[in-house]
């Protein structure tokens, strides 16, 4: 009698330890649920606060994307044609030799605006790298570089105009009242393209 009570009372404490190991890691499993729902929690917080920061070209809808990309770079180059167009209207009342110098000197002009649109097509995907990247150093110092470049093509375009406007106009005409007039206009095109250089990267800047 004395060895079963004594047997029966090892099983029952057997039974509450096995009972106390299965609370305890229920209550465990318990927490650690509750600790990884607060860790998607908090991970989904952080998600919506930094929802504004994230890369506009991942989240963005295909047509507003394009949108967004598109209309301003295609309202700097318009601008950018205006520039002649609106010349042409207004010196076509002076004379007739005015127009044809306005018209000879687009050249200059289009190819004014074909290198600072190939600079900074060449910017602007060195960019898109560096930012998807999270490389924000990196594409600080592309732009900074961007804005030397331009500003340091537009000053070649300035001293060229300057220094050898007589002999490009001469390779234009060789009429020397529309010869003076195309020189007339291209030192001011060239002196004072910084605007455009600086303007067309703004434009594509923005796409970032």
């Amino acid at each position: 009698m004395g060895k079963s009570k004594k047997t029966q009372m090892e099983t029952s404490s057997v039974k509450t330890k096995a009972a106390g190991e299965t609370t305890a890691h229920g209550s465990g499993q318990a927490e650690d649920g509750r600790a990884g729902n607060g860790q998607i929690e908090n991970s989904s917080a952080g998600g919506r606060r930094n929802g504004g920061s994230q890369n506009k070209m991942a989240v963005m809808p295909m047509n507003t994307l394009l949108l967004t990309m598109s209309v301003p770079l295609m309202l700097s180059l318009l601008v950018q044609s205006l520039y002649n167009i609106v010349d042409s209207i207004f010196v076509s009342r002076y004379s007739e030799q005015a127009l044809t110098a306005t018209s000879l000197v687009y050249a200059i002009q289009f190819l004014m605006i074909a290198v600072g649109v190939g600079t900074n097509v060449g910017l602007n995907s060195l960019l898109s790298r560096y930012v998807g990247a999270k490389k924000n150093e990196d594409a600080c110092r592309a732009a900074t570089t961007g804005l030397i470049l331009n500003i340091a093509s537009a000053l070649i375009f300035s001293l060229v105009g300057i220094f050898f406007a007589k002999p490009i106009a001469g390779l234009m005409t060789s009429d020397p009242e529309l010869k003076t007039l195309c020189i007339q206009y291209m030192q001011v095109c060239v002196i004072f393209c910084y605007g455009t250089f600086i303007q067309t990267q703004g434009c594509f800047m923005k796409k970032n």
